[in-house]
């Protein structure tokens, strides 16, 4: 049977993505059972979804369309079904994947099909394609389900769990063209991929599900862990490492090994392959035999589930781990050279300022392990979505799946916005940066990629010289997006992770913003010589009125001028207005240029007055790195205030946040 099996859109072509590898999976099982099957990936197009689908759908004429993929594509699964449809009413659509599989009702009501598939789609798939070539009923297959025309959903029996998943075929890369992404990829891609100049690396499993229960997690294969044979692992490890001629394998398992003796056997296994690597652990598995083990084998990063270092967040996140094995298992990974990466979620149900506080206060004093923050995405499926519809904090599903950015804490929106904002804002900007040795365009420019960079830098962490090529900033050669003020890079000796100036970005100009932004500086100029409130006020309205017409909302997009203005706004309303605006300000200016140290400098003096000392301290830490070779004149004045800031009592939100912010909790 003509099936065509299409790889929703997660990038622009020539940009990277993560290659997903469930449909890659299905689409093996299905030639293998005999089908022919036209595989579209759109990441490779440049045209519109829907342009591309009824083209292939004219010329391959199939006689069922399938795709799937998670709650980020919605949308384009939704144009991809529909597009299929359009070109022929007779087409059979079938959706799978993670996001149908977590709500299938709700998801049924958003994006018309004719066949689901519940969980691992390689048996059911394969199944309901036989039942459609030889006319069988599909509610004979397990693992389905089928919408009505009353718009009620049948659900044939769940499937039996695979246990022996190496009966599966190797995923189809060659089918969703992966050599294409390969050649693309450069070493800011992916914080995996800092080791390389020319990173060539693609996603391979040994195992599925994860046997943790986080609160947060929804498995779209079940609970059940299953482990793959090593040999059979290894061969297609060798395989895909011959074919693409990679240097690198991303081993993204949930878990790689449940059992340190199956870690050490794939440590030891994968030695033969001769090739670097990264892998996801539990910090429960991490002491030096096996981080020793893992760097012989080629492994240079770990990613860590880490999520909260406030042991009530922890509890009820069940993440089967307390705040000291987080910090033994970051501290070992380090000291053994092994990259690290990490985030925190804000946003748990027990999360409120002060818990929030903790892991910001072990976050200021760890800066090395340069861990990240996220906000909690409350997806269908998993228990902690299910429980908010229980106490009914959702009570609509297809509102929450689309926008999964639901407030759980006892926190209101107004005050968990502010918090994460703050969050946010500290994380963005407080950099450790390493010193830039050199940083030049390098001929020729990437065929696909365009400009390209090297920079010669020293690390913040070990002082190890570092040379790093081949450096594309972030949206360079994609339109309409504005490159990033900051690289942050990996020690290719100590495989920290630091910030290293982009040297390259392109700050926007906006002539009118200009003008008004003179105006202003003349009269700020002539109000600090006589001390003249209207043209303080005057100056004021000038630097307003750039950010009223001049700032879209994105800091990212804003031109030069609004970030001057927003600088001066920020002082002056530091000075002599309102401390509110002030802080409003100067978060727009440290946010657009966290280079400048006086950005760094103003806002900690803000946020002094706004009565967050820890927070403050932060910034003017970040000042002085900034500028270590600063004149006395400037560096004593910040150092006494740092000493007096190390002194205070942080109060009800640690420090970090104001102590209404802290008050506001229902």
């Amino acid at each position: 049977m003509r099936i065509l099996l299409i790889m929703p859109r997660f990038a622009s072509p020539h940009q990277p993505y993560d290659f997903p590898l469930g449909i890659a999976y299905v689409s093996s099982a299905l030639k293998r059972a005999g089908h022919e099957v036209r595989c579209i990936n759109l990441n490779t197009r440049w045209r519109p979804t829907a342009e591309v689908v009824m083209e292939e759908a004219r010329r391959f004429r199939p006689k069922l369309c399938a795709t799937g993929g998670l709650a980020s594509s919605l949308g384009d699964l939704r144009e991809i079904l529909a597009a299929a449809k359009g070109v022929d009413a007779r087409i059979v659509t079938l959706l799978g994947g993670g996001l149908l599989t977590s709500d299938p009702e709700t998801v049924a009501r958003l994006i018309p099909f004719d066949v689901g598939v519940l969980g691992e789609g390689e048996e059911p798939v394969v199944e309901a394609a036989a039942a459609l070539e030889s006319g069988a009923p599909l509610t004979a297959v397990d693992g389905l389900v089928l919408p009505q025309a009353d718009g009620t959903l049948i659900r044939t029996p769940p499937r039996r769990v695979v246990k022996n998943i190496d009966s599966y075929p190797w995923p189809d890369f060659e089918g969703f063209e992966a050599d294409k992404l390969v050649d693309l990829l450069l070493p800011y891609d992916n914080y995996a991929y800092h080791y390389f100049d020319q990173p060539r690396a693609l996603p391979i499993i040994a195992s599925r599900s994860c046997p943790f229960g986080c609160t947060f997690c929804f498995h779209p294969n079940g609970r059940v862990y299953r482990e793959r044979n090593l040999e059979d692992f290894l061969r297609e490890g060798r395989y895909l490492i011959e074919r693409y001629r990679l240097n690198m394998l991303l081993v993204l398992d949930e878990l790689l090994a449940f059992k340190r003796e199956r870690l050490l056997a794939f440590c030891e296994g994968m030695k033969a392959l001769r090739v670097q690597w990264m892998c996801q652990l539990h910090v429960k598995v991490v002491d030096d035999e096996t981080l020793i083990r893992l760097k012989e084998a080629g492994c240079i990063y770990l990613s860590l589930g880490l999520e909260s270092m406030s042991p009530a967040v922890l509890s009820s996140m069940k993440k089967k781990a307390d705040p000291a094995q987080l910090d033994r298992a970051l501290e070992l990974t380090h000291r053994h050279r092994l990259g690290i990466q990490g985030n925190f979620i804000i946003g748990d149900p027990a999360e409120t300022p002060e818990t929030a506080a903790q892991t910001l206060s072990w976050w200021e004093k760890n800066p090395v392990y340069q861990v990240s923050f996220t906000r909690l995405k409350v997806f269908p499926g998993s228990p902690v979505f299910e429980a908010a519809v229980a106490r009914g904090v959702v009570t609509d599903r297809a509102a929450a799946l689309q926008n999964p950015g639901i407030n759980l804490t006892g926190m209101d929106d107004e005050t968990l916005d502010a918090l994460y904002r703050r969050i946010a804002t500290l994380n963005m900007t407080c950099l450790e940066p390493s010193a830039l040795r050199s940083f030049q365009r390098q001929t020729p420019d990437h065929p696909a990629r365009g400009p390209l960079y090297e920079a010669a830098w020293a690390c913040r962490w070990c002082g190890a010289e570092n040379r790093t090529r081949n450096l594309s900033p972030p949206g360079e050669g994609a339109p309409g997006i504005t490159d990033d003020w900051v690289f942050h890079l990996s020690c290719r000796t100590c495989l920290a992770r630091s910030h290293v100036m982009n040297v390259a970005h392109a700050q926007r100009l906006d002539p009118a913003a200009e003008a008004l932004l003179a105006q202003g500086e003349a009269a700020w100029r002539q109000a600090r010589g006589n001390g003249d409130g209207t043209l303080v006020r005057r100056a004021a309205e000038h630097f307003s009125e750039v950010l009223h017409h001049h700032f879209d909302g994105v800091v990212e997009r804003a031109p030069w001028a609004v970030i001057q203005a927003a600088r001066r706004l920020g002082e002056l309303h530091l000075r002599f207005g309102s401390l509110e605006t002030a802080l409003l300000a100067l978060r727009i200016a440290v946010l657009g240029n966290p280079w400048n140290a006086e950005h760094h400098v103003m806002y900690g003096q803000a946020l002094v007055k706004e009565g967050s000392p820890a927070a403050a301290r932060m910034h003017l830490r970040t000042a002085l790195a900034l500028r270590p070779d600063g004149e006395r004149a400037w560096r004593d004045p910040l150092e006494r205030l740092l000493a007096a800031l190390e002194r205070v009592e942080g109060g009800a939100g640690g420090g970090y946040f104001s102590p209404d912010v802290a008050a506001r909790v229902r």
